[in-house]
Formats: C-alpha cells, sequence, structure tokens
C-alpha cells in the first residue's frame, strides 16, 4: 500500500489517480488530500520508485513538471509545489465529498449508495 498526498495539487488529483493507477495496474483508493494505491493481488507489491515515476509523467503530461516535486515521505510520496504556487482551481472549487469502497474503488458522493454497494461484497 502506498500513500499519496496532493494537498498542494489537489484539482489535479482524480485524474493523476486514473494515470497513475492505470500504469502501475493498481487499485487506487480516494482520501481528502491525495489517494492511496493498493496491489490488486495479495503477493503483489507497489514500487514506489515506480509510482514516483508514474507521478512525474503525469505532471510532465499536464505542463506541471517544473511547478512540482515528488518527494519520497516514509511509507509514502507527496506532491509539494516547488515555487509556492497555489493550485488556482483548487480555490474556486466547491468542497465535494467522495465516498470510496476499499474493497474494489467504487466512488459515489452519497455515502447511502456506498453502504447499498459494500453489502453487495458480503453476499
Amino acid at each position: 500500500m502506498l500513500e499519496i498526498d496532493c494537498a498542494e495539487i489537489e484539482s489535479k488529483k482524480y485524474e493523476m489517480v486514473v494515470y497513475v493507477s492505470d500504469m502501475l495496474g493498481v487499485m487506487p483508493t480516494m482520501k481528502k488530500h491525495g489517494f492511496v494505491l493498493s496491489p490488486i493481488n495479495e503477493n503483489q507489491t507497489i514500487n514506489k520508485e515506480s509510482a514516483l515515476v508514474a507521478i512525474k509523467n503525469y505532471l510532465q503530461s499536464i505542463g506541471e513538471g517544473t511547478n512540482y516535486a515528488v518527494i519520497s515521505n516514509g511509507n509514502g510520496l507527496v506532491i509539494k509545489s516547488i515555487y509556492g504556487k497555489t493550485d488556482d482551481k483548487e480555490s474556486k472549487r466547491s468542497t465535494e465529498s467522495f465516498f470510496s469502497c476499499s474493497h474494489c474503488g467504487f466512488s459515489t458522493r452519497y455515502e447511502g449508495e456506498l453502504d447499498v454497494h459494500q453489502r453487495i461484497h458480503y453476499l
């Protein structure tokens, strides 16, 4: 399991999680200020260096490669602004609540819908 902190570039985290999880073939789980990457199989491991490269590639593809750095932090990665640049879109965006299934990564804006979805895993 690898935790990615994207508090400083939060408006891009949804696109980033799709890109990174597709590149690594792992299951993402959204968090408030980032996301967690989990292996699909129990015997699989996530290579931190590969995740770092995938995030850097994503940042380069959106033209933000020179504005943000990806830093290793214990068991996770942190995306930091190099020049103190703030994420302009994040300040304009309203905060939306998303709930994510810990089993398969399904996400929804409604807690009740997540509860119903999670029950399916136990049938």
